[in-house]
């Protein structure tokens, strides 16, 4: 065959996580490695990857590239897998000796996945990121990885206890990761009752009415509500009078008025003639 000029030489470079896939509690691993190799040849039409398991498994061709390609990507790897490659020229004439054989393995992964459960609400995060439960509750990391979660109870409700993974108690849980873990967060909703009251001022009439029901002021101008519950407050004018303000409750303005009840809270309807 025509000469290649000096011999292939195939350098792998350090493997790269790929994102892994969580289904329910079954986890499908993906990892890549990145090869690349070179030559000073001309007349080279393209190059004939090949790759073995393990450092005494059998050589198969995995893919060819174009001569002016010298890199691959092979993915779709189990972690913790040794992989072995090779790599040489080919023209029209015939192929190149081989290059020397490189060998590496990615790293192995493992799964951490969050359940939320109980009557109330909340979030779940993670150090290094990953995890942001609500919206994303797995992610995969290294063998070896040092996964910090924190739990945040969302208004009207509490973080209770951690479950699994060896998490306990009720404050940040840090996990060495060595195999696939769950952690259940629990959530209670909260019994905490907050009082809203409604006064009216001003020399106008009129009557303020509330959503979740509770407050009809007039007749009844305080209401007992959960913690946390966003109550919105709606004033009516009466005959020949207007409505001319909140005060009070962080309400302001003519519109209906939402407070969150965090703590017992006071609001003011002016109602002028």
């Amino acid at each position: 065959m025509t000469d290649f000029g000096r011999r292939s030489r195939l350098v792998l470079f350090g493997s790269l996580l790929l994102v892994m896939l969580l289904n329910q509690h079954d986890e499908v691993r993906a990892a890549q490695l990145q090869a690349a190799w070179a030559d000073a040849s001309t007349n080279i039409n393209g190059f004939a990857l090949e790759r073995s398991t393990g450092t005494t498994g059998t050589f198969a061709q995995i893919t060819t590239t174009a001569g002016t390609v010298t890199s691959y990507s092979d993915s779709s790897l189990t972690g913790g897998t040794t992989y072995c490659y090779r790599v040489r020229a080919f023209n029209s004439a015939g192929y190149s000796a081989y290059s020397s054989t490189a060998c590496a393995t990615p790293p192995q992964t493992f799964a951490l996945a969050v359940v939320e459960a109980g009557t109330g609400t909340g979030t779940v995060t993670s150090t290094p990121a990953g995890i942001t439960c609500g919206t994303s509750c797995s992610a995969n990391y290294p063998s070896g990885t040092a996964v910090t979660v924190t739990a945040t109870a969302a208004a009207g409700s509490s973080f209770t206890s951690w479950t699994g993974g060896g998490c306990a108690g009720t404050g940040t849980c840090t996990m060495t990761l060595t195999a696939s873990t769950i952690v259940t967060a629990a959530f209670s909703a909260s019994t905490q009752t907050v009082v809203l009251r409604v006064a009216k001022a001003g020399t106008g009439r009129g009557q303020v009415v509330s959503a979740p029901a509770g407050i009809t002021c007039g007749r009844s101008c305080s209401a007992t509500y959960a913690g946390g519950t966003a109550v919105t407050l709606t004033a009516q004018a009466g005959n020949k009078s207007r409505f001319t303000g909140w005060s009070g409750g962080g309400c302001g303005g003519t519109g209906a008025c939402t407070v969150t009840l965090t703590a017992p809270a006071s609001v003011t309807a002016t109602f002028t003639r």
